[in-house]
C-alpha cells in the first residue's frame, strides 16, 4: 500500500515520530511526496 503523507506528517515523521500513531508508523514504509508538499517545505524554511 502507498500512501501519501501530507507536509507536516513527513515532517514529523522525519523529525519527532512520536507526533504520529501508532497506526501512522505502520503504515509509512513506502511514502510519497507530492510535488506541492517539496513547494510547501522550500516556503516554511525560508
Amino acid at each position: 500500500m502507498k500512501i501519501i503523507f501530507d507536509t507536516h506528517a513527513f515532517i514529523w515523521w522525519d523529525s519527532n515520530l512520536t507526533r504520529l500513531s501508532d497506526h501512522a508508523l505502520r503504515l509509512s514504509h513506502t511514502l510519497i511526496l507530492s510535488a506541492a508538499s517539496v513547494w510547501e517545505m522550500q516556503i516554511k524554511l525560508q
